[in-house]
């Protein structure tokens, strides 16, 4: 996702197939947080690498923003959403496993 305009790309295909969270890999930022994208969804991330490397994230369509209770990045590798649902909250895990050739 470092490549300009991937993020609102990202962004038309969750409007576009209805989806409301999405793991989201090799994001490639050099930050950390949340960018709120065309009043439609927000994407949390954390930074990579110094090599601009592999890198996690969920976005998260507006509808659900206000039930995020924690997002918690372990490494470049491994992030968790947790999301405050009716009667429990729902945990997502995104890791990100490369091919050989990229570790």
């Amino acid at each position: 996702m470092f490549q300009p305009g991937t993020a609102i790309s990202v962004v038309k295909e969750i409007e576009k197939y209805k989806i409301k969270i999405v793991a989201l890999q090799e994001t490639r930022w050099s930050d950390e947080g949340t960018i709120d994208i065309n009043d439609t969804a927000a994407i949390l991330y954390d930074k990579c690498n110094e090599r601009r490397q592999f890198g996690v994230g969920f976005a998260v369509h507006k509808s659900l923003v206000h039930t995020i209770k924690e997002f918690k990045v372990i490494n470049c590798r491994i992030a968790i959403l947790i999301v405050k649902a009716k009667f429990f909250d729902i945990i997502f895990i995104n890791v990100h496993a490369p091919t050989e050739e990229k570790s």
